[in-house]
């Protein structure tokens, strides 16, 4: 964790009641590690030149953040894409995904409440300077089984599933971008199982 501090020797370490452990650099930077397997960089130091960036300069100053990073396991890092890209106050916040097997990977919606994070990986670049980012502590590794997995349900109930949510909603005929299989990560040390997603109106759902 060393690389993300100017002097490491001098950084303070402060133990947050119920929320992991924090790592600090006065005025310059805070790393901190929440027990939920989720990890917190920011960059405090105030920006004093502003240099503007394309969206494609931003994402690859946060493709090099992510790939010098060694608080990310090469498992996350070497399969990521890029998911969504928002601006925000005039920064650039890209959201990485994983895939696997050539099919996505994604987070369960209680894990996402629970690290309070929408993808495995964000983040923000503003000024070409990472001021934040987050991402996963997890390790996303491969057991092979000699059992068969089958995937039991088809494509047709939770379409059904998703025009019924949405007609309780007023909308009586949706159309959707897309179906697909992915693979829903709910929790670490459990297995990432299959279910069908939904692509609608730009977001993924999975009912």
């Amino acid at each position: 964790m060393d690389q993300f501090f100017e002097k490491p020797i001098m950084k303070e370490t402060r133990n947050i009641l119920g929320a992991g452990k924090e790592f600090i650099e006065k005025n310059k930077n805070i790393l901190t590690m929440y027990p939920s397997g989720k990890i917190n960089y920011k960059n405090l130091k105030p920006i004093i030149e502003k240099i503007p960036q394309t969206r494609l300069e931003g994402y690859n100053i946060a493709l090099d953040f992510i790939q010098n990073n060694e608080l990310i396991s090469h498992t996350i890092k070497d399969k990521i894409y890029l998911n969504n890209v928002i601006i925000e106050q005039g920064a650039f916040i890209y959201y990485f995904d994983i895939l696997y097997k050539d099919m996505n990977v994604v987070l369960s919606e209680k894990l996402k409440q629970e690290l309070d994070s929408k993808s495995m990986i964000s983040v923000k670049v503003m000024d070409r300077i990472v001021k934040e980012a987050d991402w996963i502590s997890y390790s996303v590794e491969e057991e092979f089984s000699y059992e068969p997995h089958y995937i039991t349900i088809g494509y047709s109930t939770p379409i059904d599933r998703m025009y019924s949510n949405l007609r309780s909603l007023g909308i009586e005929r949706p159309v959707f971008e897309n179906v697909e299989l992915v693979y829903e990560l709910s929790n670490k040390d459990i297995a990432i199982g299959l279910k069908w997603g939904i692509k609608y109106e730009g977001d993924w759902y999975y009912p």
